[in-house]
């Protein structure tokens, strides 16, 4: 995990993943970044990277990967169309200047990812039937 900090303040934030389970499974000599969040600056954003990249080199990483918030069970990517819409649980979310912040540091879209919507669910009360059912089900079979 590596921080930027200007006048005190925290300005930015990366983590360098090396993933063995990956590393065992692929041996492609890939590492990871994640966590990502840094004010509109190509400078904090280029010394996270710098050391995000200069660790992962000494593990011997060759090519970096990333936004994957340390396992692809984890949000991954970043989210580059659909800023009008409020975040959605499990779905990246980021400042719409993150994609440009990466591209200017050499990193482009390797895939593309799907970012899923609720439509106008503003709450979950439809859904509570569902869990209610789910719940006496459960309690069905405690008895």
């Amino acid at each position: 995990m590596f921080l930027a900090i200007e006048n005190r303040d925290v300005v930015g934030r990366i983590a360098a993943i090396y993933n063995k389970t990956h590393l065992d499974t692929y041996r492609d000599h890939t590492g990871f970044f994640g966590f990502f969040d840094a004010v509109n600056d190509i400078s904090v954003a280029k010394k996270l990277f710098d050391a995000c990249e200069q660790w992962l080199a000494e593990k011997g990483m060759k090519k970096i990967i990333g936004p994957a918030n340390l396992t692809t069970n984890d949000s991954c990517g970043c989210l580059i169309e659909g800023f009008q819409y409020p975040p959605m649980i499990l779905m990246p979310y980021n400042k719409v200047y993150y994609n440009d912040l990466c591209e200017q540091l050499g990193y482009h879209k390797l895939v593309d990812l799907n970012s899923y919507n609720m439509g106008n669910c503003t709450s979950l009360e439809r859904f509570y039937h569902i869990y209610e059912k789910a719940i006496r089900a459960m309690v069905s079979h405690l008895i």
